[in-house]
């Protein structure tokens, strides 16, 4: 008996199962935590902000004993190597502009025009949105306008 084999759904539904399991959501209401956190302590923000490490480890810790146990392990395709590659790109593109900004926005002119905030707001958003592209992972959209909304707040 010979069944065939859809690789790409079988790739898909793979690659999908991290957000199928609520993972990442737990993981972003983490953030959420995090974030309500260091907006009350605003005196030691900058020591709070190390924890936004916790929810990545969740992730990456909860991927590898809970998902990849129960889905397996898959070599993805040349065009998703070559997506997950873009995106990853994209990512550090948005942080290194936004460390730019941070390490060279009070040295010039343009800052007293334009908030700050604004701008990190701005990179966040995009960085939230270009990981609900890449990843065809839907609810990120909505993330992305409730952590920029957030940090605006």
């Amino acid at each position: 008996m010979e069944q065939k084999i859809n690789l790409r759904q079988l790739e898909k539904n793979t690659a999908a199962g991290i957000f199928q399991t609520g993972i990442v959501d737990i993981g972003m209401g983490m953030i959420f935590l995090i974030s309500t956190l260091t907006m009350i302590f605003d005196e030691i923000r900058y020591y709070l902000d190390i924890l936004y490490i916790i929810p990545v480890i969740f992730i990456m810790l909860a991927v590898k004993y809970i998902v990849q146990p129960r889905k397996g392990i898959v070599n993805l395709t040349r065009k998703r190597v070559k997506r997950n590659s873009l995106l990853i790109a994209t990512i550090t593109v948005f942080l290194v502009i936004m460390l730019a900004f941070t390490f060279f926005g009070s040295t010039n002119t343009i800052a007293e025009y334009i908030n700050p905030r604004w701008i990190v707001t701005g990179i966040i958003f995009f960085i939230c949105i270009a990981v609900a592209f890449f990843m065809n992972f839907e609810r990120m959209y909505i993330y992305a306008f409730l952590l920029a909304g957030a940090f605006n707040w």
